[in-house]
């Protein structure tokens, strides 16, 4: 029985979780707490709300008044609805937030901020994961999730994907034929590629070892076997479903490598991303190297390139003998390329060229730590979309500013941290959970409507009083909080265990 905290911590959690540049500054808090009580502009409004949820010194009843403020305007672009979704959310209004997110993405598809891309793939990503909490929410939305698919506009790639993954649920659930090579093809995902492997001995540093697959020219069958290991790395048996390739035999541990030819009619300026690659090569050039010794690389997933009309070789250098690759055009769309396995033919052996890189949150990582964003906004959206890619140091780092000052932290931040230390490596397990009901404790104390800091305070109170007490406490919180259903599935697993 001593494991049943976590697993209804982690049920609750998955089941209701299913920006500017540093070039223009943000309005100061104290100004828009000036305005903000007679202003008429909702996206001024939002700001507002925004900030008092994030910014230092923010305070919850201020925000109660900025949200009041901002309902008596009404409408708005892409910051009031994010701070109508944000707000709503993390207070357990989970019926409307999925439309208000969805609002913030339809706004910032249209946007001139360049915060537009963060902003969209935050909401879209919060939309989707909500999106059984909305009412009737797939019909409403479905006609701007096919305008969205056919022309992203300002939106990106990533807030792109992530309506393509809704779109594609739905046409499972309603039973359309042929889903996924549909959504495959939405996804921007190639239909022939190679696996070879196993390289290296199934040790940790393989992973940032080169092998010979990454060598010029055409694959052997088979080659010789790395010093220590038994099996000699070969071209693998795989089988492919929509757009994930997977190995269809038994192999050991170690690198793999998946291979394939983009066969292009006229040059063209593409994003190209391989599912789990530790590093990625275009015509023989390294151009991706997500090595694990690399600070905060995992967010960045693809490369963005100009391609010549020709023959181009990609190949990805992989932990697991499985792995999706995607060619898209710049704003997300799938790029019109022929793929192809047939390694006889030449390619290209001019490296290409490096036109930008389209991962927004990568753009904020360096090697010495992190590029200030120079909103609050932006910086609190990345550092989510850095937890979510599985960088929870990142996400520390990037809510820093955010953070330093305990006493001016808002609960949102203090929340936030919490759940970011998770995922960062820095902290050692049993310290992770001693610092994250600390941050909760404090986060109930600045905003005492947190229903997420409150469901965690509660199960670890129940954890040391016994399963009953925490039902208590459970069953208070759903009567508080009856739009979020994870509770409700949590009291089920905790009914279960007793």
């Amino acid at each position: 029985m001593k494991h049943w905290f976590f697993l209804v911590l982690l049920a609750v959690l998955g089941a209701c979780t299913g920006g500017r540049g540093a070039e223009h500054a943000q309005t100061p808090l104290g100004e828009l707490r000036r305005v903000g009580p007679t202003t008429t502009s909702a996206e001024l409004a939002g700001e507002w709300l925004l900030l008092e949820m994030i910014s230092p010194g923010g305070d919850a009843r201020t925000a109660a008044r900025a949200r009041a403020r901002l309902e008596e305007i009404g409408g708005g672009g892409m910051l009031a609805h994010l701070a109508r979704g944000l707000d709503d959310a993390i207070h357990g209004k989970m019926q409307q937030a999925p439309d208000h997110y969805l609002n913030a993405t339809r706004a910032a598809r249209a946007s001139s901020d360049p915060r537009a891309p963060i902003v969209a793939w935050f909401a879209a990503n919060r939309a989707v994961a909500l999106r059984n909490h909305g009412k009737d929410l797939w019909p409403r939305w479905r006609s701007f999730v096919s305008d969205a698919m056919k022309e992203p506009l300002a939106m990106g790639w990533r807030a792109r994907a992530e309506l393509v993954e809704w779109w594609a649920d739905e046409a499972y659930a309603g039973a359309t034929k042929n889903v996924e090579q549909l959504s495959a093809r939405e996804y921007g995902c190639v239909d022939h590629l190679r696996l070879a492997g196993p390289f290296g001995r199934g040790a940790a540093p393989d992973s940032y070892r080169g092998f010979d697959a990454e060598r010029p020219g055409p694959w052997p069958a088979r080659w010789s076997a790395t010093p220590g290991a038994f099996v000699p790395p070969r071209v693998l048996d795989t089988k492919q479903e929509g757009c994930f390739l997977r190995v269809n035999e038994p192999v050991s541990s170690g690198v793999f490598y998946a291979e394939t030819f983009l066969e292009l009619e006229s040059s063209m300026e593409v994003i190209i991303a391989a599912q789990g690659a530790l590093a990625l090569f275009i015509d023989d050039a390294k151009l991706l190297d997500r090595g694990p010794r690399i600070w905060g690389v995992w967010p960045r997933f693809g490369v963005q390139v100009w391609l010549d009309a020709g023959r181009h070789r990609v190949v990805a250098r992989l932990a697991d003998p499985q792995t999706s690759l995607r060619v898209l055009r710049a704003d997300g769309r799938p790029a019109d390329v022929k793929a192809s396995s047939d390694a006889a033919a030449p390619y290209s052996v001019v490296p290409p060229k490096v036109v930008g890189d389209p991962n927004v949150v990568s753009r904020h990582i360096a090697a010495s730590g992190v590029v200030d964003p120079g909103d609050d906004v932006s910086r609190f959206l990345l550092a989510y979309l850095a937890y979510a890619e599985g960088q929870g140091d990142v996400a520390a780092v990037l809510t820093e500013p955010l953070i330093k000052d305990n006493a001016k932290a808002t609960g949102l931040v203090l929340g936030a941290s919490a759940t970011f230390a998770d995922k960062d490596p820095l902290f050692a397990p049993t310290s992770v959970r001693d610092l994250a009901r600390e941050l909760h404790g404090r986060a109930i104390k600045k905003d005492p409507k947190l229903w997420q800091s409150e469901l965690s305070l509660a199960l670890w109170e129940g954890e040391r009083a016994g399963p009953t007490e925490a039902v208590r406490r459970l069953r208070g919180l759903t009567e508080a909080y009856p739009e979020v259903s994870g509770l409700l599935f949590a009291l089920a697993r905790l009914y279960g265990e007793l």
